[in-house]
C-alpha cells in the first residue's frame, strides 16, 4: 500500500494497525484473577448510531503484587527467594468516533489515556535482596485521521496527532544526600501528515505523502537539557501491478533539526534520502505462489530517552543507517476442499553503520553505536487450517527465526565477529489448536536460544537459552438470545522453567490465570 504517511516509508516492514469500526452494537465485560496477586477490569462499549456514525470505549485496569518465586544459583550454591517489589498498577482507557460520509470520505478520531505505577525489582544476587525504585508512567493522546476517494482515482489522506508523555522515576537509598533520587521527564509531540495519490492507468499509481512532527522534553535535572526537534519528512512512492508482477518504488527525505534550550550540547542536524525498491512475481497464475525481492535504505534517528535521559542518555549518539536486502517466497492456498495452508520463509542481509544497541536493566539502560554492523538471517512461518467433522477444527501455527548480527568494527578488537548484546541466533514459536463443542484446547511453546549480555561472546557473558510451554482451555455458553459467556483458563511456563531474559532478572515460572467474559 503506497497511500499512506510519510513516516512509514522510514521502516522496512510496517503493521499498520487500525482500529475495527463497530459493525454493530454491543457491550463486553470481562474479569480476570491469576497467579501471584493479578487481577484485571475490562469492558468494551461498542455503538452503531445509523448510516454514518459510530463510536466504541473500552477501559482496562489490571493490578498483579508479582511476588513470584525463583531459584538463585551461584555455581553449586543456590538458594529460594521470592521477586519482591515486583509489583505493577495500570489502567488504560480508549474512546474512538467513526464517521462515513459517502463521496465525503472517511472520519476517524480516537483518545488515549494510560497510568501506571510499578516497582522495578532490580537485579538478584547473593548479597541483594531487592531495591526500593518505582516508575510512574502516564500517557494521553488524540489523534484524527480523514480519508477521501474522489474522482474514481485520486486519493487524499490527512492525519492530526497530539501526545503528552511523563515519567517519574524515583530511587531510595540512604547513600543519597536526601535518601532518594527523583527523575521527571515530560514530552509533548504534534504530528500532521498529508498526502495524495493517483492510479493514472490501469495498474499504475503514484503517491505523495508529507509528514511534519514538533518535539520536546523537559526535565527535572539541575544541568538537564531541554531538546526540541523538527522532523520532516516527504515520500514519494510508484506502485505497477499487472496480473503476475508488483513492483513499487519509493524515494524518502527525511530532515531533522535538534535545538537545546537553556544551552548544553545538542544532537547534530540529520538529512538523509532514503529509495527502496520491491518485486513480488506471481509465476504460475494457476498456483498461488508468490516470489519477492527487496531492497531499502534505513535510517534510524535515536529517540530524547537514547540522546537526553539522564540516566541513559548518550548525546554523542549517531543515526543508524543500514543498507537491507531481502528475498522470500510464500504460499497461500488450498489443502483439499476446505483446509488452507500457508508457507513463507525470507532471507535477509543487513549491512548496518552506526548500530545502535541498547545494553538493559530495568530503568538505566546504556546506549551506543557499534560502528559497523553484518546482519544474516531467515525467516520462516507455517500455517494449517483444517476443518473437521462435527464443527470441530485443528490450528496450527509455527515460526522460526535465525540471526546473525555480529561485530564488524574492529577487526583487532576482541569482539570482532561476535553476536551483538541480547541476540539469540535461533528462535522460535509453535500453537496448536484443537477447536470443538466440549472444549477448545491450546499449546503453545516458545524457545529462545543463548545469548549474551555483553559484546564478548565469552562463558561468563552467556545467558542460557530456555523454552516455555503454555497451555489454554476455554468454551463458550450462549446465554438464550441476549448474550454469550466465555470461561478461560491458562498455565503459563507449564515445566516451571527457571530462566532470565535479561541476565541477573529472574522471570516467573509456573502460574495460572482464570477468565471470564459476556457478551451482550
Amino acid at each position: 500500500n503506497i497511500f499512506r504517511s510519510a513516516k512509514t516509508f522510514s521502516s522496512s516492514g510496517v503493521i499498520d494497525m487500525v482500529t475495527c469500526k463497530p459493525r454493530e452494537s454491543r457491550l463486553s465485560l470481562k474479569a480476570a484473577v491469576g497467579d501471584f496477586g493479578a487481577r484485571g477490569l475490562s469492558f468494551l462499549r461498542e455503538r452503531v448510531l445509523g448510516p454514518r456514525w459510530s463510536y466504541s470505549v473500552s477501559a482496562d485496569a489490571r493490578r498483579v503484587e508479582g511476588d513470584y518465586p525463583f531459584e538463585l544459583e551461584n555455581g553449586r550454591l543456590s538458594e529460594k527467594r521470592r521477586r519482591v517489589n515486583g509489583d505493577v498498577k495500570s489502567v488504560v482507557a480508549e474512546g474512538n468516533l467513526f464517521g462515513q460520509f459517502g463521496e465525503g470520505g472517511n472520519l476517524s478520531v480516537k483518545l488515549y489515556y494510560f497510568d501506571s505505577e510499578r516497582g522495578l525489582p532490580g537485579s538478584v544476587n547473593f548479597y541483594n535482596s531487592g531495591k526500593a525504585e518505582r516508575l510512574w508512567d502516564d500517557n494521553f493522546f488524540v489523534q484524527s485521521s480523514y480519508k477521501l476517494f474522489f474522482a474514481d482515482r485520486w486519493h487524499f489522506h490527512s492525519h492530526l496527532k497530539y501526545n503528552y508523555s511523563h515519567s517519574r522515576y524515583r530511587d531510595e537509598n540512604k547513600n543519597y544526600s536526601q535518601g532518594y533520587i527523583e527523575d521527571r521527564n515530560t514530552q509533548h509531540e504534534y504530528y500532521a501528515s498529508v498526502g495524495l495519490g493517483c492510479d493514472l492507468a490501469q495498474g499504475l499509481s503514484f503517491a505523495l505523502s508529507s509528514d511534519v512532527t514538533h518535539s520536546s522534553l523537559n526535565n527535572n535535572f539541575a544541568d538537564g537539557k531541554s531538546p526540541r526537534r523538527l522532523n520532516s519528512q516527504t515520500a514519494l512512492a510508484a506502485r505497477y501491478e499487472c496480473s503476475a508482477v508488483i513492483a513499487t518504488v519509493s524515494l524518502l527525505g527525511t530532515f531533522i533539526d535538534d535545538d537545546v534550550q537553556g544551552g548544553g550540547a545538542s544532537a547534530e542536524n540529520k538529512e538523509r534520502l532514503s529509495p527502496s525498491v520491491s518485486l513480488s512475481w506471481q509465476p504460475f497464475s494457476s498456483l498461488p505462489l508468490f516470489l519477492r525481492a527487496s531492497c531499502q535504505d534505513q535510517y534510524r534517528v535515536p529517540t530524547f530517552a537514547d540522546l537526553y535521559y539522564l540516566r541513559m542518555g548518550n548525546t554523542g549518539l549517531k543515526p543508524e543507517c543500514a543498507t537491507q536486502y531481502n528475498a522470500g517466497i510464500s504460499y497461500s492456498g488450498k489443502v483439499g476442499a476446505d483446509s488452507r495452508f500457508t508457507l513463507s520463509v525470507d532471507g535477509y542481509s543487513n549491512s548496518v553503520k552506526d548500530k545502535i544497541v541498547a545494553l538493559p536493566t530495568m530503568y538505566v539502560w546504556s546506549m551506543k553505536n557499534y560502528g559497523k554492523v553484518h546482519i544474516k538471517g531467515v525467516d520462516a512461518t507455517a500455517s494449517l487450517r483444517l476443518p473437521l467433522p462435527q464443527a470441530m477444527a485443528f490450528l496450527f501455527d509455527a515460526s522460526y527465526t535465525y540471526t546473525s548480527a555480529v561485530d564488524k568494527t574492529k577487526r583487532a578488537s576482541k569482539n570482532y565477529g561476535h553476536q551483538i548484546p541480547y541476540t539469540p541466533r535461533h528462535s522460535g514459536n509453535l500453537s496448536v489448536t484443537f477447536n470443538n463443542r466440549w472444549l477448545n484446547v491450546s499449546y503453545m511453546f516458545t524457545a529462545v536460544g543463548k545469548r549474551y549480555m555483553l559484546p564478548q561472546n565469552i562463558e561468563k557473558n552467556k545467558i542460557a537459552s530456555y523454552v516455555e510451554h503454555s497451555i489454554s482451555l476455554n468454551r463458550e455458553f450462549l446465554l438464550g438470545n441476549w448474550g454469550m459467556l466465555r470461561l478461560q483458563g491458562d498455565i503459563q511456563n507449564l515445566t516451571d522453567e527457571n530462566y532470565d531474559v535479561i541476565r541477573y532478572y529472574p522471570m516467573p515460572g509456573r502460574q495460572w490465570r482464570l477468565s471470564a467474559s459476556l457478551n451482550f
